[in-house]
């Protein structure tokens, strides 16, 4: 279900580039849900140092695709209205495949219907067995009130809430795996930071190229990152020397100062692109000295969805797609209309343990194919929950376009109407 469709007179009109962002960032979900479900076949000795520290890489981003769905949101959203028919049909739909999977699974004896079972299937968002579409609802119930407040208050009263906010998140998170903000808090501010990007454009969020070379720079340091962790988890090698056994990891940050240093000597008429590469460059190489020496591991500043190299990861992967050359697909468009469906089937709360146990064996972890094979099942499973759902799709359109629907769907809206105006 899509529910930011952008308005361009009385047709509606979607960006196809944005579409295929939300497809990439499923991929990106269930990637990290798949390396997330299989951590303890990384215990196995057969498992080799590059498969693990691809292995790790590849499930990253999936709090990055998070944020990059709710800057899709705000960047749509603020100029546009929020209808209530349109979040009861999320809640339809949500509903739908929780009873579906559930009553599948308990058909084929598979799952015991039980009281507990009862209440995680028939009130899925109550309790948060899909918790991003939990808090997307509130954020979506929310959103005409942050619409009035974001065009009432000047640009440079947002940019210093946006800059206190996400220094706070980013750093204070990080370094003391401290809960600075949670899951709404950080919703409103990805929406709040996407609609100030649609709202006033400037050299840096309209440069693609700068945008390109934040986010290979937030992979490259992922990389690193994962290298540099992966002997500590496996016990060859102590926080406070693991640059004496690692050196390649000092002259990257060797490299990262240096570079720090010459950008903005070499380029002077790039200054405020060269700032940007500058500060990024430098916050990455003094982490990855500080993250080590803490034993932080990766949680602190890659896994969490609030972390600053999650947040650097999608602001500049959505800004790639946001500046590239409009275009329209009516196939991509298709099949982007079915992204949440890849969440709601391959992430049910007891299905996504079966399937995972079927699906993956320790054995294809142990050979040189085995990022291949991975990415295909990530891949196959995305194709086949969106096409699963173009069925699903096809009986609700039927069912909304039925008369009596319709009207009902009309007084709600109607009804939320004059309640949003009275806000």
């Amino acid at each position: 279900m899509n529910v930011t469709e952008e308005a361009s007179g009385t047709v509606k009109v979607r960006n196809s580039n944005l579409e295929i962002l939300r497809i990439l960032c499923m991929v990106f979900i269930v990637a990290y849900h798949a390396v997330g479900s299989t951590q303890g076949f990384l215990q196995y000795p057969q498992f080799s140092t590059s498969n693990l520290v691809i292995f790790h890489w590849i499930g990253l981003w999936g709090q990055a695709a998070v944020i990059c769905f709710v800057m899709i949101t705000g960047y749509f959203m603020i100029e546009s209205k929020v209808k209530l028919s349109k979040i009861l049909r999320l809640v339809a739909e949500v509903w739908f495949y929780s009873i579906i999977i559930t009553a599948l699974m308990v058909y084929f004896g598979v799952l015991e219907f039980d009281y507990e079972v009862a209440l995680r299937t028939f009130f899925p968002i109550i309790t948060r067995e899909y918790w991003f579409v939990t808090d997307y609802i509130v954020l979506l119930l929310l959103v005409p009130v942050i619409n009035k407040v974001l065009r009432t208050i000047s640009k440079r009263e947002l940019e210093y809430v946006l800059a206190v906010l996400l220094m706070a998140a980013f750093f204070f998170s990080g370094l003391y795996e401290y809960e600075f903000i949670t899951t709404i808090p950080m919703f409103v501010m990805f929406y709040s930071l996407a609609a100030y990007i649609r709202m006033y454009p400037n050299r840096v969020t309209e440069n693609r190229n700068l945008s390109i070379v934040v986010l290979f720079l937030c992979m490259a340091f992922g990389l690193m990152l994962v290298y540099a962790m992966n002997d500590i988890y496996q016990g060859t090698a102590e926080p406070l020397w693991l640059f004496a056994e690692r050196p390649e990891l000092l002259v990257f940050f060797a490299l990262s100062v240096l570079s720090a240093v010459l950008v903005p000597l070499l380029i002077p008429r790039w200054k405020t692109e060269a700032l940007v590469v500058t500060v990024v460059v430098l916050m990455f190489a003094v982490l990855l000295v500080y993250m080590p020496y803490r034993g932080l591991g990766i949680r602190g500043f890659s896994e969490e969805r609030y972390s600053m190299m999650m947040g650097l990861f999608a602001v500049s992967l959505f800004l790639v797609f946001k500046n590239m050359k409009p275009r329209h697909s009516k196939a991509v468009n298709w099949l982007a209309g079915g992204t949440l469906s890849v969440y709601l089937i391959h992430n049910q709360w007891y299905f996504s343990k079966y399937y995972w146990e079927k699906l993956v064996e320790p054995d294809i972890l142990f050979h040189d194919h085995m990022v291949m094979e991975i990415l295909a099942l990530v891949l196959a499973i995305v194709l086949a929950c969106l096409l699963i759902d173009k069925v699903r799709a096809f009986f609700f359109g039927i069912v909304s376009r039925f008369g009596p629907v319709r009207k009902i769907a009309g007084i709600i809206d109607d009804w939320y109407s004059r309640i949003i105006t009275r806000c």
